[in-house]
């Protein structure tokens, strides 16, 4: 993908995408939704937020899935080489670039989840960029979900996660210092199983494809 000018301060968004879909059968996030693979409902509300740069991290199924991203100056790949070690490293390779690039918010966003829209995108990245604890996340009601996103202070540690649980303890360490935005319950849906998916085709609106309210 094209490369983007680095610059100091920029929010960074990363989707993290490198999952096998056990559960799903397999390469889930090129299965079609509304006309497009999964994996680029996430990928274009991040772009659509106007954020600086967006990573995309790729690993089981990467050859498939990364032709059928966009050829965008701010859309970056990065491989994870070992996938299987969980989501973890996948956040944390993301959170090494963004640290390459000066970032000064990195949002984090699910490759399965295609009903996050760029404002809810754009809303945590700047609760999170002035919160005294430099974090905040989508919440439907008491629901925490994606994004979230984070500082620049919290990145080191991002950089060191391993395993399957990503940023989970950071943000329950955090606790009431993590900004709640609000969201709609549909915005947080996930693909899990096949049938996950025929769902979250009924939640787009018919007419122009975009998330139901």
């Amino acid at each position: 993908m094209a490369q983007a000018h680095t610059r100091a301060g920029q929010t960074v968004a990363t989707v993290l995408a490198a999952g096998e879909g056990r559960r799903f059968g397999g390469a889930k996030l090129s299965a079609p939704l509304a006309g497009k693979p999964l994996l680029l409902w996430p990928v274009e509300a991040a772009l659509e937020a106007g954020l600086d740069r967006v990573l995309v991290v790729l690993g089981f199924h990467a050859e498939r899935v990364q032709p059928l991203l966009p050829q965008h100056p701010r859309l970056e790949v990065l491989l994870n080489p070992c996938p299987a070690a969980g989501m973890g490293s996948s956040l944390a390779l993301a959170a090494a670039r963004a640290q390459e690039l000066g970032a000064g918010v990195l949002v984090v966003l699910l490759g399965d989840m295609p009903l996050v829209d760029a404002r809810l995108v754009r809303e945590v990245a700047q609760a999170a960029a002035t919160a005294p604890a430099g974090a905040a996340a989508a919440f439907a009601g008491t629901r925490r979900g994606h994004p979230v996103a984070f500082a620049a202070r919290h990145l080191p540690h991002l950089a060191r996660l391993r395993g399957d649980q990503g940023a989970r303890r950071l943000v329950e360490r955090l606790g009431d210092g993590l900004v709640r935005v609000p969201a709609s319950a549909h915005s947080l849906w996930d693909v899990d199983h096949p049938q996950d998916l025929e769902r979250a085709g009924h939640l787009l609106d018919p007419g122009d494809g975009t998330p139901v309210a």
